[in-house]
């Protein structure tokens, strides 16, 4: 076996044409992270969905645009997949997706309001959000933390970036 380093950069899109299939490597807006991007196998109908995607899960939001992610789930959801695979998580369904996009807005509506209502992010993370992703926070209290305490700081204006 022969390392092969990267040796190439890419902007907007990259096709790769094989023998038996062609790959579509997508780059989209920042949304979980500064740089993002997806690949799509269009014949086979399978989106990998790298970090963007967290199925089934509560996403680590803490360096994202959530806005920008939310806008990018709902372009995955649009492109005709049958499959997606994504960074965390079992493989899912447009219904994951939007389960996900909600996940992030619900999140965001929750911390805006208790800025808006003068609370803490220590205060803010005594609140939960409704089934099924009260069982999602549950399962990974310390992201929730993170999630709670990052959204605070940018959403009540003390975050640096």
């Amino acid at each position: 076996l022969e390392v092969r380093y990267p040796d190439q950069t890419f902007s907007g899109q990259l096709v790769f044409h094989g023998t038996k299939r062609s790959a579509e490597l997508v780059e989209v807006a920042p949304g979980h992270t500064a740089s993002d991007a997806y690949l799509l196998l269009p014949a086979d109908r399978i989106l990998f969905m790298g970090d963007l995607g967290f199925l089934q899960s509560q996403p680590f939001m803490v360096y994202c645009d959530p806005q920008a992610w939310v806008a990018e789930l709902e372009q995955m959801e649009q492109l005709d997949v049958e499959a997606y695979v994504p960074g965390h998580g079992p493989l899912g369904t447009k219904a994951d997706l939007e389960l996900q996009r909600e996940f992030i807005t619900l999140l965001e509506e929750l911390v805006g309001q208790a800025v808006s209502d003068g609370l803490t992010a220590e205060e803010t993370l005594e609140k939960t959000l409704p089934a099924p992703f009260d069982d999602w926070i549950q399962a990974s209290s310390a992201r929730w933390e993170a999630n709670v305490w990052s959204s605070h700081e940018r959403l009540s204006g003390e975050s640096e970036s």
